[in-house]
């Protein structure tokens, strides 16, 4: 899929394998936002200060409390939710489009950002559900293609 993120990116995500009223999903991230200026993060830098990735993939369920957002212990709880690591310093930008491909093969999860790897995981625990797609931002979307294989 082609992204053009609009604006600063906040909470891009597509889920994959969602299944209303379960918890049990991948989220591929883009512009990870758990904390806002509203609930006392002026800065928008807490998911720096603690180590929390902007790009990234979580396996959720993640049981974190967000009125305990300074505490280190709920950062860790996300972090510790992480589905792999990150490749590189990538990140969206608004206005320019980059094209994103997000797959599962196997046990293998992975983002690419105009074909280079961005984060890389390794999982195998839920592996059917829809795919949903949804932004705390504004981004414009073009040539989203889906594609199933089942393994041999």
């Amino acid at each position: 899929m082609a992204l053009t993120p609009l604006e600063a990116m906040q909470n891009i995500v597509v889920d994959f394998y969602y299944n209303r009223g379960l918890s049990r999903h991948y989220a591929f991230v883009l512009g990870f936002d758990w904390v806002g200026r509203r609930d006392g993060d002026a800065d928008n830098t807490a998911e720096d200060r603690f180590g929390m990735p902007r790009t990234c993939v979580i396996k959720f369920p993640v049981a974190a409390d967000k009125s305990r957002w300074k505490e280190p212990a709920a950062w860790e709880r996300w972090t510790a939710r992480l589905a792999g690591k990150g490749t590189g310093t990538w990140k969206p930008e608004p206005g320019k489009t980059a094209r994103l491909r997000l797959e599962r093969q196997g046990r293998a999860l992975r983002m690419l950002a105009d074909q280079s790897l961005v984060w890389e995981g390794d999982d195998a625990d839920y592996a059917e559900g829809d795919i949903l797609f949804f932004s705390d931002s504004r981004v414009r979307l073009d040539n989203l293609s889906l594609t199933y294989r089942s393994d041999p």
